[in-house]
């Protein structure tokens, strides 16, 4: 069976900071990781485990034809950044070095010091409203809309609403409920990279084409295959987060539920696990831990232009860019 992993970095715990997810499939070529290993040992051989800041140190350091190498086998890491900043900007605020909180409104600037007395209510409403747009541009909107495309009587239909993620989450702490939205969002663009993949929909829908007078009546197949695939590869995460991973294995089941339901031929199909794994026990989880240290230092130094010149596919707030 399929397998990818994944793994993030994230720089602190202040609830709006962004996050860069590498995600690795099972078959992927990872000789640039042993190739760094190797070097940092002959540099460090007291050490039994290298941080992602050791291989930028080294990556540096390289000559540009070995870097060059490894930079080609790097590139095939899928990058997911979750960057909450945004969706704050678009809401007209901005959070300010000191905390405080600035937004427009009728044209004029308005600040709201940490010491206002309406500082504290302002900021978990802009917390709460933060976990629902984060939510809503995750894949399980378009998982919901895939189900909306099966006939009418489905089990579990109102599972992938935000409201009821943000329930499974049940944080009283409106910080802490947006800052396991935002890692959830994350693994969740991982868990379901198929719904997401334009490519990975086009080749779905290929297969439906030569049935062109039908094509309509097959949308509903076409969803479903879609989901399929996307439940059928087992997906691994660095321990850290296990709410992260029950609430996925619960997304798992519920479209598992739907799809035994619609179809009658689907006994041999075989649902993927989701769980967590020690980097210590798992090369794929250290290289996705490499990876993402290496994409999130440049995401921080060049923004996106410059994840989107070193990766071949970068997934930016839930959307392939």
């Amino acid at each position: 069976m399929r397998a990818t992993f994944a793994d993030e970095s994230w720089r602190s715990n202040f609830w709006a900071e962004h996050i860069v997810l590498a995600h690795i499939n099972f078959n992927q070529d990872l000789d640039w990781f042993f190739e760094l290993l190797s070097k940092l040992k002959n540099e460090n051989p007291e050490l039994e485990e290298f941080k992602s800041h050791m291989v930028i140190e080294l990556m540096n350091k390289l000559d540009a034809e070995t870097r060059k190498r490894i930079w080609q086998k790097i590139q095939d890491t899928i990058i997911i950044v979750q960057d909450p900043k945004e969706y704050i900007k678009d809401s007209g605020f901005s959070i300010l070095p000191d905390g405080n909180l600035r937004f427009y409104y009728e044209r004029k600037e308005l600040l709201i010091d940490r010491n206002d007395k309406h500082f504290k209510h302002v900021n978990e409403l802009l917390q709460k409203q933060l976990s629902k747009l984060i939510l809503i541009e995750s894949p399980i909107t378009k998982i919901s809309f895939s189900l909306s495309e099966m006939p009418l009587f489905r089990p579990r239909a109102d599972f992938f609403s935000p409201e009821h993620i943000l329930s499974l989450i049940d944080k009283k702490d409106s910080k802490k409920e947006v800052m396991g939205v935002i890692k959830l969002a994350a693994r969740l663009c991982s868990a379901f990279i198929e719904v997401i993949d334009p490519q990975t929909r086009k080749r779905i829908l290929e297969q439906f084409y030569s049935y062109e007078s039908y094509f309509l009546f097959l949308l509903p197949h076409y969803h479903k295959e879609m989901l399929k695939q996307a439940i059928s590869s087992d997906r691994f995460f660095d321990k850290g987060y296990q709410l992260s991973t029950d609430i996925i294995k619960q997304c798992f089941d519920a479209i598992e539920q739907t799809l035994r339901y619609e179809e009658d031929d689907i006994e041999t199909f075989l649902c993927g696990q989701v769980s967590e794994l020690d980097s210590k026990q798992s090369i794929q989880i250290q290289a996705c831990d490499w990876a993402s240290g290496i994409a999130r230092n440049i995401y921080e130094k060049e923004g996106l232009k410059g994840l989107k010149d070193r990766f071949s596919c970068v997934i930016f707030n839930g959307k392939i860019v």
